[in-house]
Parts: C-alpha cells; sequence; structure tokens
C-alpha cells in the first residue's frame, strides 16, 4: 500500500495527512507494482562537481506591463517561437 499526500506541504498540511492516514482516512492505494532497488557503484565520498549557470538579468520581466506582456505573447502565436514551430 501507498499514501499520497495532495495537500499542502507545510506543518499543518503534514499533520492533517498523518492524522488522516492513523485514522484510516490517508486515501492509500495499491502499489502498482513492486518496487525494484537498483545495485549502485559505492559512493566515493566526493561531492559531484558544481554547474556553472549562466546568469540572466530577470529584471525586465518585472517591469513589463501586463498589456505589454500580452501582445508579446500574441506576437509568438503562429512563429517558430510559440509551442512546436506550427
Amino acid at each position: 500500500m501507498i499514501a499520497t499526500m495532495k495537500g499542502g506541504f507545510d506543518q499543518k498540511g503534514l499533520n492533517t495527512w498523518l492524522g488522516d492516514l492513523l485514522v484510516g482516512k490517508g486515501g492509500l492505494e495499491d502499489l502498482k507494482s513492486e518496487f525494484k532497488v537498483k545495485k549502485v557503484d559505492k559512493w566515493d565520498g566526493k561531492d559531484a562537481p558544481v554547474f556553472e549557470e549562466e546568469s540572466y538579468d530577470y529584471a525586465h520581466l518585472s517591469q513589463t506591463s501586463p498589456q505589454r506582456a500580452r501582445s508579446s505573447a500574441e506576437g509568438l502565436v503562429g512563429s517558430e517561437h510559440c509551442c512546436d514551430g506550427k
């Protein structure tokens, strides 16, 4: 059996979910298949390399009016920038 939490992920939400589980109202479901555990190499104790992210200035996003944002988005419809390019 598995229980899926569908509420807010905060202290109140967790308490409600756990309380519901304890009294039988937790929405338990049968597993669709059994768990499979993969064998992996032993951890070498080293951290993974840090990814260098490209810096991006988001300042222009907060300065865009809702009307300007809509008109910009409308210009993308039907262009190669929208959806799958069709």
